[in-house]
């Protein structure tokens, strides 16, 4: 039961870090403000690129759209007390951070590659999205072991 709640509490935080990255990005370039970047204007390339767009919806919201998700997902996952519920909420989580966790380093790949840019808060994302599919995992992994009893059967 501790395990869970430290799960679902990793998650929690993960994802209110991840609605600040993609919410600030969404939000600046929503209304033309340069943020500060590492790298020159890499940020600002990496935006403006058509790269940044899937059939005309900025990235940055989909991410903040999924991360608001996970956040509430992680703490539905927290005060529940349906199994049923919480397994739902889990499957949630994991599922799509898979999905995004592959599509985040695919646009990494895409951004240092095809733009010739780094944006520092695409490179958060992507590792806040990849730490909370590895949370997910993780959690799997320990349901799963700790639903096998061990037998004598030596």
């Amino acid at each position: 039961m501790q395990n869970r709640t430290l799960y679902s509490s990793a998650q929690a935080l993960l994802a209110f870090i991840g609605c600040a990255d993609a919410g600030t990005l969404y939000w600046a370039h929503r209304n033309n403000i340069e943020l500060p970047c590492t790298s020159g204007n890499g940020c600002d390339l990496v935006y403006a690129s058509h790269w940044s767009h899937v059939l005309g919806i900025p990235i940055a919201l989909i991410g903040l759209a999924a991360y608001l998700v996970f956040l509430f997902a992680s703490v539905l996952k927290l005060t529940s007390d349906s199994e049923r519920l919480k397994v739902l909420l889990f499957r949630i989580i994991l599922l799509p951070s898979f999905f995004g966790t592959v599509f985040s380093w695919y646009l990494q790949y895409v951004a240092s590659v095809y733009i010739g840019a780094f944006c520092i808060y695409c490179r958060v994302s992507a590792f806040v999205m990849t730490f909370l599919f590895l949370s997910a995992l993780i959690e799997l992994s320990s349901a799963r072991f700790k639903s096998v009893k061990p037998t004598n059967s030596l």
